[in-house]
């Protein structure tokens, strides 16, 4: 469980801060989106949450302890991190690649065992990428790294995951194959989710909760269903848009008019 209280955040003299008056709370084993337009302070949010960047007020709690109180390598245990795609400075390996995640296991210098190795095949395995385990990780497509990317998390065995808009610069088919990753996992292993994103449809599909964020302030929390409506959407992007139900599932289309 990951929860922030009333956070608020600015960089150093900045005219207005980037946060203000935030709550967020996902509950363990809960898949939840964070949706908002550019510059809403999506990745802000996150890093805070991660503890990369210290909020100016407000209090986060982890596993329901103060993320201030614990060190870097008991937040390394209890949260893993996705940020967009990126280009490392070494060719490694995927394995390799992978076996990073460990790091919060054997320490900064240690040298992995033979439990690392069997956990990093066994993320491999679960994003179905086992196959790419001797390739150059920089030669990869965008999806492939991003499901590279997804496995290095997994193998820190960590219950909480935290994305940064995990489908950027990805084709239709490859966020649906990250997407299908991260909630099948999610699922099996019971992992609480916080994963940013631009499409109102992806959040329908793969979220069970849903936060939305616009100048820094929450817009609206709560179930998926409930708080995707075309009114929200108007509120939250400036745009109209419609929502309607095909076999069970809500669907939201743009109401452009005539082009």
């Amino acid at each position: 469980m990951i929860a922030a209280r009333q956070l608020a955040f600015r960089h150093n003299g900045a005219p207005r801060p980037l946060l203000e008056a935030v709550d967020v709370e996902v509950a363990s084993g809960e898949v939840a989106a964070l949706l908002g337009p550019n510059g809403a302070g999506k990745s802000t949010l996150i890093r805070c949450l991660a503890g990369l960047w210290r909020p100016e007020g407000g209090e986060i709690r982890l596993e329901g302890r103060a993320l201030d109180d614990l060190s870097h390598r008991e937040r390394a245990r209890l949260m893993a991190l996705v940020f967009q795609d990126h280009q490392p400075s070494f060719p490694y390996t995927v394995r390799d690649a992978v076996l990073v995640g460990r790091v919060a296991r054997i320490g900064l210098f240690g040298a992995p065992r033979a439990a690392d190795h069997q956990a990093a095949r066994a993320a491999l395995s679960a994003v179905g990428i086992e196959h790419l385990a001797d390739r150059i990780y920089t030669r990869l497509s965008g999806g492939e790294r991003q499901l590279v990317l997804l496995a290095r998390a997994l193998a820190q065995e960590a219950p909480l995951l935290l994305l940064d808009e995990p489908t950027a610069q990805l084709d239709l088919r490859n966020q649906l194959t990250v997407l299908k990753a991260v909630h099948r996992i999610a699922r099996e292993r019971g992992l609480t989710v916080l994963m940013s994103l631009h499409d109102p449809n992806l959040a329908l599909l793969f979220a069970e909760k849903v936060f939305m964020l616009r100048d820094g302030r929450m817009l609206a929390a709560g179930p998926a269903r409930e708080v995707v409506t075309a009114a929200n959407l108007c509120r939250l992007y400036g745009v109209e848009a419609g929502v309607f139900e095909v076999d069970g599932r809500r669907i939201v289309y743009p109401m452009a008019g005539e082009p």
